[in-house]
């Protein structure tokens, strides 16, 4: 049995949506920087480490350095679809590896070694102002300039989509969730923003 890395974490009283990544669109300027980012094989998943906590989805700025290191004795292969195409592996558990982000847009980890159920999500992006929801699915950028911006979020979707089994043994050997789902809404410097996820986006089986 496995648990679900990417099943949501809701607010029981006000149903907001904890972990999501928030970002405003239509700042000028270079982002600043969000926190080094580390890849962790760990428990037979994919944890991003950011800011002190353990998440599943994960931001970095173009250029940055992320870490990538094993915490388990199983090896791990990560590999990396979207907008970058590699597989990084880690036979050696605490023994640190690390590349570049060199293009811009949302990447897809997944394992190559087997742990099918595995998934993290990182964006590479240069918006000025990146954060992500507290427990209760609240956010807050400072410092907002006047204008015209969009506050954007994407929600990877827990469901899996189809498994792709080994010919042999017939066993999962990898898993595809399905598509993830972008919610945007405008917003104006200096005002609140109400952010929706509408529970229809998720129905079905």
């Amino acid at each position: 049995d496995w648990a679900n890395p990417m099943a949501p974490r809701i607010d029981p009283a006000g149903k907001g949506m904890a972990g999501v990544l928030v970002r405003l669109s239509g700042t000028a300027g270079k982002g600043a920087p969000v926190g080094t980012l580390r890849v962790e094989a760990r428990d037979g998943q994919i944890v991003l480490t950011q800011g002190g906590e353990a998440r599943q989805v994960g931001v970095a700025r173009l250029g940055d350095v992320v870490e990538f290191i094993s915490r388990q004795e199983r090896l791990q292969v990560v590999r990396a679809r979207g907008a970058a195409f590699w597989a990084v592996p880690m036979p050696e558990r605490d023994k640190p590896t690390r590349r570049v982000c060199e293009k811009a847009g949302w990447v897809e980890l997944s394992s190559a070694a087997g742990q099918y159920w595995a998934r993290a999500h990182l964006l590479v992006t240069d918006d000025t102002l990146v954060t992500w929801t507290d427990a209760q699915g609240r956010f807050r950028f400072d410092n907002v300039p006047v204008g015209k911006l969009t506050v954007m979020a994407r929600v990877p979707d827990w469901r899996l989509e189809r498994f792709d089994r080994d010919p042999e043994t017939t066993e999962p050997a990898r898993a595809d969730y399905r598509a993830a789902k972008d919610f945007e809404a405008p917003a104006d410097g200096g005002s609140e923003v109400v952010l929706k996820v509408p529970a229809v986006a998720f129905a079905g089986r």
